[in-house]
């Protein structure tokens, strides 16, 4: 549904095309730029849909196309760091200069995702859960059809005057449906198109497919399913827009690439922690 408001739309790839990541991707690029609404939050100009789902039908693989590479030198760096549950600004700085502009006044940032989903204690009403992923998985190891297996990322400790890293991501939900695949829901409050869903995307990836692997001895018919995110506000910048258009041609030329994320990944990524690091020890 798309109305005079830009309030509302459900972007799942184009119909005549597999409903992969770069075909969904592509399609909320070309309803953003050409449909969506226009704003300027804090003088930047940006083209915005307000509350977007966008679903993955076959997700795992990301894209690059002439008008732009994509840049798995930094999605490795981020991806250590968030399985490191590093939280230093400086860290993130070796990655990219951009975080270090987002440091809180102790120099660390709040938007390690890494962190909140396996290094982080929750101190509960009746005592301390060590991390969310051992408690999400243990729901789902309690109960297939778990609705409880959720993950929060934001929390209210992030609402103080000055932070200049406000946490877009709110939780993650999985859940196993009738025909047994695993899904994932992501919620989030703001998503940037050009640097952020890229990247948060193949993180979250990476989470669903860990799940998968630590779930699948217990439940052996079960499958890797869809990604389905919902966001209150998802945008272009205007700086951005070149580039997208140039995508956009690219797309409807079938000139992209394709690159699986589990074979792109640094190994020792993949083995030391999505494959074999046990977060519950």
């Amino acid at each position: 549904m798309i109305n005079e408001v830009s309030n509302g739309i459900f972007i799942c790839g184009n119909a005549n095309k597999v409903k992969n990541y770069a075909n969904s991707y592509m399609s909320l690029v070309d309803s953003i730029i050409h449909l969506g609404g226009k704003k300027a939050p804090r003088g930047q100009g940006i083209s915005y849909w307000q509350n977007c789902l966008f679903k993955v039908d076959y997700p795992g693989t990301v894209f690059s196309t002439p008008s732009r590479e994509y840049k798995f030198d930094y999605l490795n760096k981020e991806l250590d760091l968030y399985f490191k549950g590093d939280l230093s600004a400086d860290s993130f700085g070796k990655a990219s200069k951009f975080w270090l502009q987002l440091a809180n006044p102790d120099g660390n940032i709040n938007s390690n995702y890494g962190y909140h989903v396996f290094h982080r204690p929750i101190k509960t009403k009746f005592g301390t859960i060590k991390n969310q992923w051992t408690y999400a998985k243990q729901q789902l190891l309690n109960d297939k059809d778990t609705r409880q297996a959720l993950i929060f990322i934001s929390t209210p400790n992030v609402q103080f005057e000055g932070n200049k890293d406000f946490i877009c991501t709110l939780n993650y939900v999985f859940n196993i449906d009738e025909h047994n695949y695993l899904n994932l829901t992501v919620n989030r409050r703001s998503q940037d198109l050009f640097f952020g869903l890229p990247y948060d995307y193949a993180f979250e990836f990476l989470l669903l497919y860990k799940m998968y692997n630590e779930l699948k001895d217990v439940y052996t018919e079960l499958k890797i399913g869809s990604y389905t995110m919902f966001c209150n506000n998802i945008h272009i910048y205007d700086r951005n827009k070149e580039t997208f258009e140039n995508m956009l041609n690219d797309y409807k030329n079938d000139n992209l690439i394709l690159y699986n994320i589990i074979d792109h990944v640094d190994k020792n990524i993949i083995n030391d922690y999505v494959l074999n690091k046990d977060f519950g020890n």
